[in-house]
């Protein structure tokens, strides 16, 4: 089993595939990490599993809600460096059908877990996008350089937190 590099890093919705899978290969790595996930969607069984493997000095994980208050969570688990932000809503269908549900989860979450991070001094940040903040595509491959016209409000939600990681990169309070 690999020693701790050092690094401290935060992952939130660690409990979907994409979180999972990012979580074993940081592991894997050496990084000590910490989790996030509410279980709506994700699944406790392959963190347990992480932890059963890595150990509770080198992984450990919480279910908390974003849109809670996280200083306790913070202020227990000092030293995180970086964060990288998989936790979303992420079904078009249904963000059609509930608007609400998506804003308040993909953008109000985020906005809270940003300012938990400058409150604790966490400047680093990889957040998970989708290709749907470009709507329809006007040629293929999409790029980085194809304009974002969200089709849908899932779409919508991550261009909104896109903005809003733009504006604090600008504005020197987040490296990304």
């Amino acid at each position: 089993m690999p020693k701790t590099n050092g690094h401290k890093v935060l992952i939130t919705g660690a409990g979907g595939y994409i979180g999972s899978v990012a979580t074993y290969l940081l592991l894997q790595k050496g990084f000590e990490v910490v989790a996030l996930d509410n279980f709506v969607t994700g699944y406790r069984e392959p963190l347990a599993l992480l932890q059963a493997k890595f150990g509770k000095d080198k992984f450990r994980y919480y279910q908390k809600d974003l849109k809670d208050n996280l200083h306790p969570f913070f202020k227990q688990e000092k030293g995180i460096e970086a964060v990288l932000h998989y936790a979303a809503h992420c079904l078009v269908d249904e963000s059609m059908r509930d608007p609400a549900k998506y804003f308040n989860n993909n953008v109000c979450a985020t906005n809270n877990l940003l300012q938990m991070l400058f409150d604790n001094n966490v400047r680093n940040i990889v957040f998970s996008s989708t290709c749907a903040v470009y709507g329809e595509a006007e040629y293929v491959p999409v790029d980085e350089q194809h304009k974002t016209v969200p089709s849908n409000p899932y779409g919508d939600s991550k261009r909104m937190v896109e903005k809003m990681l733009e504006w604090y990169g600008k504005l020197g309070k987040l490296n990304m």
